[in-house]
Formats: C-alpha cells, structure tokens, sequence
C-alpha cells in the first residue's frame, strides 16, 4: 500500500500493479471460507477456497485412511461405513483389487470379475520378480555390456530367450503362474539368453514376425497341395522343425530329414524327380544353393528335374553366426543361379506373394528356386 506522496507503508503487503478502474477481484461479495461436515468422524471443519479445493470431503488424512480400509468382498461406497458382517467373510472374492491396483473411491474395481490369462501378463509378472533381475543381470556380464549381434556397448541392453523362446518354454513345461516359473530351470537357463541392443531388439522381432507368417503359410500351402497330390515328398537338411510338425504328422511316409547332407539331399530329390515325384527342399539360402551348388548345377539343371528348391533369407536372424549363414551381397543367389540352364527363380517378399508363387510353380515341370 502507499501513501499520499506515492511512498510503500512498511509492513503492509500491496501489489505493484493496482487494478485498474472499474476493474473488481474475483471473490469479491463471495464466501473465501466454507463450513463441510466429514464423511468418516462428522465433524465440521473449515475450507480455506484461497487454498484448498471445493471438493474435500474429509478432515484429515487419518480420515482418508479410515475409509479406504475395507474387508475383501464389500463393495466400497463414499461416505460409507462397511455392514457389521463385512469382517466374517474372509475368504470372498466378489471385489478383490489386483495389486498396485489405485482405488477410486465411490467405484468398483475396473477389473473385477475378469480373467487375466495369456502369456504377455505373465511375462510381465515374471520380470518384476527379483530372479529375473538377478538372471538378467548375469547374462548382461556374461556378454560385457555389449550386444551379442552387432557388438555396440550400451548401457539400456535387452535380454531374451535364445534359441528356445519364452512363449515355447511356457508352453512346453505348461507354466501357468509365478510360482511354476520361480521352480522351471529352463526359464532361467544361462545358455539359453543373449543380450540386444533396443536397435536389434526391435528388428529382430518385427523381422521374426515377418518370417513366421511366410514360412507357416507356405506349409499351409504345401499341405493343401499334398492332401491333393500324393507325389508331393518334403526333404529338410536338419532345420525348420517347428515349421514341419503338421506335415510330419498328416504325411510321415513322404516327409524326410536327410541330416547335415546338402549334396546329397539334392541328389535325393533329384532322383525323385526323375522317377515321377515332385520333391521340394527347404532350408536356408547358403545350404541349398552355394553348398550343393553342384548337384543343383548337374543333377537338377541338365537333367531338367522338376525339383523345388525353397530358400529362406535368414541375414537378419543368423547374423551373428557370419557369411556361413548370410549373403555377402543382395541377391548374390540369384546372380549365381540365373546362368543356369531350365532354372527359373522366383522372390517372394511378402506372406501374400507366397501364396501365390507356390501355387504356380506347382503347375511347372521344371526346377525352380523359391526364396521366402
């Protein structure tokens, strides 16, 4: 406040911009103070509306406490206290809180009465426990703080199941609870975990997604055509077994695991061929094509034998395994396949071109190189 010469008076607080004319305040001809009555004890108290909010129901914090302590099955109600028989009945699961869970008062639970099952819930149940802290933590020195696929040291590392994946040990070993993972061994196997970056974490899994989808569907596919045709036989070097279950099941007799022969598993579908089958190989690229690349050169190309060769790109998943597993260059199969002769080869980039490539080559006497 200031005086008459325009001098601040010590001790009295002002602002120093005063309103302007015709300007009023806010709360002026309002209540600053109002009197409630609290909800749990039913005293009266005061409310300051310069400070505290409209809206407070009750006296004291003791008071908020008061209230949200309530038996397992009574339904919580504002202002409320809970019936005498509430306490008897210890073992009701009308409206349980799921833990963490924040109460609104004056609601029920949003998930009561609902089933959470499937793996994403468990797994997140699983890492809040401290073994898998403790897990996680070992495997991150193990590979000294760095990513095990391009070699980058970074301090947010991702640690997952390698090769068994979590959602097979599950369900392999029927995991349905905290206290089955804590005693599984298999879950918190050392051998079976690598660590990743959040950049190769990220494209692993889209690119694992990718390949799923068109490796299942060209299964589908060939399971269609062989319920039709029964000179349709699948040979496997020693891979995609996950893949293979289905047809090994239905077609046991024209499903065939040559082992770690390249050679000779083209040789053996080769052979087929000419005796009137229609043999398909699966694998990946550097197995059925620069391995035996020359039984794929004489045996099938100048014989002219109606054989299929599937190749599955694995540069993004088997990267860390080296050039043994991977392409040097894009498209360095088909720059060494197409100088042979009756060879026509088809790329399949998408689960919808797969499909549509397996149906075609079907209907082709001839040899054919598929990548998937």
């Amino acid at each position: 406040m200031r005086n008459k010469k325009g001098q601040f008076i010590k001790g009295v607080l002002s602002s120093p911009k005063p309103f302007p004319k015709g300007h009023s305040p806010w709360n002026k001809g309002k209540k600053t103070i109002i009197h409630k009555t609290c909800l749990t004890c039913g005293k009266q108290f005061s409310l300051d509306l310069r400070i505290q909010k409209r809206n407070q129901k009750f006296c004291s914090r003791k008071c908020i406490r008061n209230v949200t302590q309530f038996p397992k099955g009574h339904q919580m109600r504002l202002g409320k206290k809970p019936p005498e028989n509430a306490w008897e009945n210890k073992n009701s699961k009308e409206t349980r809180f799921q833990k963490g869970h924040k109460i609104n008062r004056g609601r029920i639970p949003w998930n009561k009465d609902k089933d959470f099952g499937g793996n994403e819930n468990l797994k997140r149940k699983i890492m809040g426990l401290s073994i898998y802290r403790k897990w996680r933590n070992d495997i991150k020195k193990r590979d000294k703080n760095k990513c095990v696929r391009c070699g980058l040291k970074d301090r947010k590392l991702e640690v997952d199941h390698y090769p068994i994946p979590f959602a097979k040990i599950v369900k392999e070993k029927q995991i349905t609870n905290i206290r089955e993972a804590k005693s599984c061994k298999e879950l918190w196997d050392k051998n079976n975990a690598r660590s990743l970056c959040q950049h190769c974490h990220k494209e692993i899994t889209y690119w694992q997604q990718n390949t799923r989808d068109t490796r299942k569907i060209f299964m589908d596919t060939l399971i269609e055509l062989a319920e039709k045709d029964d000179s349709i036989i699948l040979l496997i070097p020693d891979v995609g077994f996950s893949y293979m279950d289905e047809f090994q099941k239905r077609f046991n007799k024209r499903f065939f695991n040559t082992g770690v022969t390249e050679q000779t598993t083209i040789l053996i579908a080769a052979g087929l061929a000419l005796s009137g089958f229609k043999p398909y190989v699966f694998s990946m690229i550097n197995f059925v094509v620069f391995r035996p690349y020359e039984a794929v050169r004489n045996a099938v190309c100048l014989h002219n034998a109606n054989v299929k060769i599937i190749g599955v790109k694995g540069s993004e998943k088997y990267k860390f395994l080296g050039f043994s597993h991977n392409l040097i260059v894009e498209n360095e199969e088909i720059k060494v396949l197409e100088h042979l002769p009756n060879l026509k080869c088809f790329i399949a980039d998408n689960p919808k071109e797969v499909k549509k490539v397996i149906l075609e080559t079907y209907k082709m006497n001839s040899p054919c190189y598929i990548r998937i």
